[in-house]
């Protein structure tokens, strides 16, 4: 039972260590920051999709998202 506590505290403490790294949320500075800020799909603080992007919970349900989105004609792609 000590052995359990102690592997799964050890374990906690090295994936709280690792979620909190700066590739986790780090949020941008300076050079990073600016050309975030220049990207043309980056808008009132945060980035835009250049396609919509539907909900599960929208009419149809998954399949037919799946299904429109195959027949879609995206430019550059066909």
């Amino acid at each position: 039972m000590v052995t359990f506590l102690a592997v799964s505290v050890v374990l906690i403490v090295i994936v709280n260590l690792f979620v909190k790294s700066a590739k986790f949320g780090k949020l941008p500075e300076g050079e990073r920051k600016a050309r975030i800020e220049k990207s043309p799909n980056y808008k009132n603080g945060s980035f835009q999709n250049l396609n919509a992007t539907p909900q599960m919970t929208s009419d149809g349900g998954f399949l037919k998202i799946l299904n429109d989105f195959r027949k879609a004609k995206t430019a550059g792609l066909r």
